[in-house]
């Protein structure tokens, strides 16, 4: 199988389409920094090929974020050439599809036909090579890992050898002639019947004694209700005489209290709280006082804060509607600034070119350039180029020369070789004519274009051999001239402009004296109002607190009128005296309370009308102190007595409950019987278990000698070609450890001197072995190599690579890294090499 194409539509970290091209038949490269989706790749991959793992969408792992589905397609090429194309989408359920050509089959979530030969787990296990299983080699011996490398193809899952460690545990634990507690679990077992049985007696004698403290407790319960009774009525009788003996006290206690205080009637029309009233109407007379002082002060100091502008703050106030407009001005001036100081700086650099130009070109300069026709020059000069490039057509010296070389060939011919001979002079004689007469023409055309370059004063260097260079110099010195004359005028203008600016500024600004600018002018402008939005704050706040200081003064003139009035009403009750009016209706009001708290207890608790009728025939004599502590001695000598039945009724509940304890007699036979039925089983057990022991020891033994010696020889030989021939063969010995052998033919345990990239590449040897074997005679399926060449060297690296690229011939091999110095490395030993990027 070999893969053309994977297409991520919504996958992982891939919410939109990502197409990644594979090629068949040379190593893939695939490229990307950590994160860049490199495991999701493998991932997707692995379930193209074996289908969705979980089949649970909101629990797959790489369901995307905020996404519904999982949807993936991959093409592919079979062994025997076919193209397939399969589609697999997981929503609500599993919907996949194998495209071959127009045949589309719905295959559900079951693997390609092409890798049914495998488990997926499998394929995770060996065919993908990863830096953790490297990593996990150099923490772990071979001796561990080598039952899943040889017997159990790579398979993270228990190995034959640890199934049979396991059994032989488990036998042990039922069954050990060894042990001094020889049938373990079987005697525990028997221990446990014999325990249930003891019980069971013990259980019987029991219930017994139980049926005995029940009856005690029936006889107690009848005398703790009699008990319960006689309180009943003793309470009852104590309540009538507490009832009716505390109102003839409540009464005898309110007429008591008024006649000791003189006058008590004329202080009821007392306001409740007078005095009260009257102390909070002198504390908030002494608070309006000073809240009033301290008022005016604040007024007086917020006053005294009010700013004053100054006469220019006031004139900038006046202009700042223009400071927009100077400010314009400002940039426009800094703007022809620097437009002038540009000017002048091209100014110094186009003269600076037209004085290299013209001392390169004319003899002498001093102040002026020597004006001179440029076009007349280009006449000359092109005049000159044309007499030299173009041949001059002259039909007659052509026919000449044709029938002297005709003659000529008539001689050769005819071998005479004195008319040869004269024939070669005129042939000579015409040419020099030729050439002669195009001389004297071109000679005419630069004499006059030098003549005219000495007439401007051009160096005679120049002059005699004026090249296309310097006319073209000469052009760019006329261009320059103009450029100059340009800039000239264009810098004039700028300086008048520039003045007339310049002279508007002052005059704007000559109504300040230290202002100069824009900047100070707004500066000015903010301190200004700045000023005037303090005065408004602080002539607000003054306004506020004025109100204030005027509600105070209300609220005061209201107080002392009030504490007017109320001087008088108490001083009335004092005979003239403040103090003793205070202290009189002090006295009336604690007085007053009394009164009041005994009247309400009598109306709440006690309805004397009805108390012949609530007597019930009883005598009044009763209702006497005496009478009702006699009922309360009564009452607490029956509480006695009740608490002490109580008691031991709780102690003989307690003591059922103890010996009724644990499990009751029904539950004890179920446990005997669950107890017999698990002795029979476990018996069974241990049957079967050396069964399966001895079948599974047999069946590996079979399969080592079958598949071992091909996939130890063929680990063997990769191994060889990784390490260049320093090691060649690996044995497993009696002793079922791993050994390998060296080019010197010492034989080494592989626990205990290899470092540890060699131990990578014996593992990796392993696993392409494991790989050749499994697909004996079946599809082969693509090989990922992730990271897995971190602990190699160079040394090694290459005559890895090399295998792997013939590997790649007949099976796809896809290597992922993040590690760009890991590219050149693969670009080097794998010329041929397919790299992706993601």
């Amino acid at each position: 199988m070999k893969i053309k194409e994977l297409i991520l539509n919504e996958y992982g970290k891939f919410s939109t389409q990502k197409i990644i091209k594979l090629s068949e038949n040379r190593p893939n490269l695939i490229y990307g920094k950590n994160e860049a989706g490199k495991t999701t790749m493998v991932s997707a991959l692995t379930e193209l090929i074996f289908g969705f793992n979980p089949v649970n969408r909101e629990k797959h792992p790489y369901l995307p974020w905020g996404g519904e589905r999982l949807n993936i397609t991959m093409g592919y090429i079979d062994q025997e050439g076919g193209r397939f194309k399969v589609r697999r989408l997981l929503s609500n359920n599993v919907k996949s599809t194998l495209e071959e050509g127009l045949d589309i089959k719905n295959i559900g979530n079951d693997s390609l036909p092409q890798a049914e030969h495998l488990s997926k787990n499998i394929y995770t296990n060996v065919y993908r090579v990863s830096a953790e299983q490297l990593r996990e080699i150099e923490t772990r011996s071979f001796s561990e890992l080598q039952d899943k490398l040889v017997l159990n193809y790579g398979n993270a899952n228990v190995s034959p050898k640890e199934v049979l460690l396991g059994l032989e545990e488990d036998i042990k634990s039922l069954y050990n002639p060894r042990s001094r507690a020889n049938r373990q679990r079987i005697n525990e077992l028997m221990d446990q019947i014999n325990g249930l049985k003891k019980e069971k007696r013990d259980k019987e004698s029991l219930y017994q004694e139980v049926r005995v403290m029940a009856e005690d407790i029936e006889r107690l319960e009848k005398d703790i209700q009699g008990i319960e009774q006689d309180i009943v009525e003793k309470l009852q009788l104590k309540n009538k005489v507490s009832k009716y003996l505390s109102p003839l006290e409540l009464i005898e206690k309110i007429e008591n209290l008024k006649e000791n205080f003189p006058g008590y009637a004329d202080y009821e029309s007392l306001e409740p709280a007078i005095l009260n009233r009257f102390e909070t109407l002198e504390r908030q007379l002494g608070d309006f006082e000073r809240a009033l002082m301290e008022e005016k002060a604040v007024i007086k100091n917020k006053a005294s804060k009010m700013e004053v502008l100054t006469e220019e703050e006031a004139r900038a106030l006046e202009l700042e509607d223009q400071v927009e407009a100077i400010e314009e001005l400002e940039e426009t001036l800094r703007v022809q600034k620097d437009y002038s100081r540009q000017i002048n700086d091209k100014l110094l650099e186009k003269t600076a070119a037209v004085a290299d130009y013209a001392n390169g070109l004319f003899v002498q300069v001093k102040d002026e350039i020597p004006a001179f026709n440029l076009q007349e020059i280009q006449t000359l000069f092109y005049r000159a180029r044309e007499m030299e490039e173009v041949q001059e057509k002259n039909w007659v010296s052509g026919f000449k020369l044709l029938a002297i070389v005709g003659l000529l060939a008539y001689g050769v011919w005819q071998q005479n070789y004195y008319g040869l001979g004269a024939l070669g002079v005129a042939l000579i004689l015409l040419a020099m004519d030729y050439f002669d007469h195009r001389k004297k023409r071109r000679n005419t055309a630069l004499s006059e274009l030098k003549n005219k370059l000495e007439e401007l004063g051009v160096q005679r260097g120049i002059s005699e051999n004026f090249s296309l260079m310097n006319l073209k110099n000469l052009e760019n010195l006329k261009d320059l001239e103009k450029a100059l004359e340009t800039l000239r005028g264009n810098k004039k203008f700028l300086e008048t402009k520039f003045l007339e600016s310049q002279e508007k500024h002052r005059e704007f600004f000559k109504a300040f004296e230290q202002i100069r600018d824009a900047k100070g002018l707004n500066a000015l402008l903010s301190e200004a109002k700045t000023k005037i939005k303090l005065n408004e704050q602080l002539q607000e706040d003054l306004d506020r607190r004025q109100q204030t200081l005027e509600t105070l003064k209300e609220k005061r003139l209201s107080a002392a009128k009030e504490f007017e009035r109320l001087s008088e009403t108490i001083m009335g009750y004092g005979g003239g005296s403040l103090e003793k009016g205070k202290n009189n209706i002090e006295n009336y009001f604690s007085t007053r309370e009394r009164v009041g708290h005994y009247e309400r207890e009598l109306r709440e608790s006690h309805h004397l009308e009805n108390l012949e009728k609530d007597l019930g025939g009883m005598e009044k004599e009763l209702i006497t102190e005496e009478y009702l502590h006699i009922l309360e001695n009564d009452l607490q000598i029956l509480a006695q007595e009740k608490l002490e039945k109580a008691n031991r009724n709780i102690q003989l509940k307690t003591e059922i409950d103890h010996v009724i304890s644990g499990d009751t007699l029904d539950i004890i036979e179920g446990k005997l019987l669950e107890t017999t039925e698990s002795l029979n089983l476990l018996t069974k057990e241990y049957d079967n278990l050396v069964l399966f022991e001895t079948i599974l020891k047999r069946a590996d033994e079979i399969f080592r000698e079958k598949n071992q010696p091909d996939v130890l020889k063929l680990a063997g030989e990769y191994f060889e070609r990784m390490t260049q021939g320093r090691y060649s063969h690996i044995l497993i010995e009696d002793d079922e450890k791993m050994y390998i052998k060296d080019r010197f033919g010492e034989v080494i345990g592989a626990d205990e001197e290899l470092s540890a990239g060699t131990r990578n590449q014996l593992y990796l040897s392993f696993r392409l072995a494991l790989i050749q074997y499994l697909d004996q005679g079946k599809e082969k399926l693509p090989l990922i190599l992730d990271e897995a060449f971190s602990n190699w060297d160079e040394g090694r690296l290459e005559p890895t690579l090399e295998l792997i690229q013939a590997i790649a011939r007949e099976r796809q091999v896809l290597i992922f890294t993040c590690k760009e110095n890991n590219l050149r490395y693969f670009e080097a030993y794998l010329p041929q090499i397919e790299r992706t990027v993601i």
